[in-house]
């Protein structure tokens, strides 16, 4: 947040022009959720857990949880880039992704 206050700024902006409502589900339906690992674990095709490398909601730990559950994933964490790398970091995310994509398809 410190050193990438226009990515504060934009996703405040999106926040502030959503509806109320719809936002307040959205949060509710996240804290709500139910644990997906047994889900992740059973999916027998290619997984690509990528991360910002600061990100502080989901940490390094939640993510190793997740490379535990899906055997063979395909793990990158993104410099310089928090819990929104698609918008941090937009080229470095779609290298990530077309780099996977191109391995699996």
């Amino acid at each position: 947040r410190a050193t990438r206050p226009e990515v504060v700024a934009q996703v405040t902006s999106w926040i502030s022009q959503a509806n109320p409502v719809a936002v307040a589900w959205l949060a509710r339906a996240m804290a709500g959720r139910p644990d997906s690992t047994a889900d992740l674990a059973a999916f027998d095709g290619p997984v690509l857990l990528a991360r910002g490398a600061q990100d502080t909601i989901a940490t390094a730990a939640d993510y190793a949880h997740m490379e535990r559950a899906a055997a063979g994933a395909t793990s990158h964490e993104i410099a310089s880039c928090g819990h929104l790398p698609a918008i941090e970091e937009p080229v470095a995310t779609a290298m990530v992704l077309r780099r996977w994509l191109e391995a699996y398809w």
